[in-house]
């Protein structure tokens, strides 16, 4: 099945870590085990700043791909599936299951695989069918970490996974827990959960949409630990900022995103401020 078993869906947590630079779900609700601590409040402006600082790195969801790493495309004549391999730059993973044209079942292993940069270790087993123009999988990563020069992260996650092959339009739901720990530009750790967390996005127009749950803890940015709930009430565009367009409520305040590289806010009591998108969290 060319370009269905996946390696690594990394994509989105780098994103999603609030505090790292940057209700009602379409789920089974706003609350479960992956996540901890209260509401954010975002009722002032220092906390609007926080709050739309922490998700204005979501940008890049709507052009992100999931592709093999290592490649490796399955045809009728390679099921089932039991080998291990040599990674380039060192370790190994090994592959078990079976895969076909348009069907997978496979679980990938690494151990300290290191590939252009990237070391992995851990599991994840995909599931799911190409029937040429929808790719559909169910992905569950266990203990799966990610090393970098200046970061890594570990993933235990369930996603749903849905993509259309001729636009590259994404569906997503996220259930899991992330823990990260970066060293560059800040130093920092902590963990993210996320509960039935939504992301639509269509990549012909450049617009998503983000619904759910997450919640995080950073050391470098502690005054913003706590569930977050995202509802999309507008279309978001991605711009190098965050977004120049679209309306997103957070934690019961409302950001309508400007071309600029702001976002108007409305706060629970019909005020309003004007807020930067793309700064860094600070906590005083």
């Amino acid at each position: 099945m060319k370009n269905l078993i996946v390696s690594s869906v990394s994509i989105l947590v780098a994103s999603l870590l609030i505090g790292c630079g940057g209700g009602d779900s379409d789920g089974n609700g706003s609350s479960g085990s992956y996540l901890t601590g209260d509401p954010v409040p975002v009722t002032t402006l220092a906390e609007a700043e926080n709050a739309v600082s922490s998700v204005s790195s979501l940008n890049n969801l709507g052009t992100t791909n999931v592709s093999p790493s290592p490649a490796r495309s399955a045809s009728p004549s390679q099921a089932p599936v039991n080998e291990s391999e040599s990674c380039v730059d060192g370790g190994s993973y090994s592959i078990s299951g079976d895969a076909s044209e348009t069907t997978a079942d496979i679980t990938y292993t690494y151990n300290n695989c290191n590939q252009s940069g990237v070391v992995m270790d851990g599991s994840q087993h995909v599931s799911g069918t190409n029937d040429g123009t929808t790719v559909n999988l169910d992905i569950t990563m266990t203990a799966l970490k990610s090393t970098y020069a200046s970061s890594s992260q570990t993933m235990d996650m369930a996603i749903k996974y849905i993509e259309n092959t001729s636009t590259h339009a994404l569906d997503m739901i996220m259930n899991g827990t992330a823990a990260f720990s970066i060293s560059s530009p800040i130093s920092d750790s902590g963990t993210a959960g996320y509960q039935d967390f939504h992301i639509v996005a269509d990549g012909l127009n450049n617009t998503l949409t983000l619904n759910g749950d997450v919640s995080t803890t950073s050391s470098a940015h502690s005054c913003v630990d706590g569930q977050y709930n995202l509802k999309t009430l507008e279309l978001l565009t991605p711009s190098g900022d965050g977004f120049s367009s679209g309306k997103m409520e957070i934690n019961g305040a409302t950001f309508d995103f400007n071309n600029d590289g702001t976002a108007t806010v409305t706060f629970a009591d019909g005020s309003t401020e004007i807020v930067q998108q793309g700064q860094e969290v600070v906590c005083n």
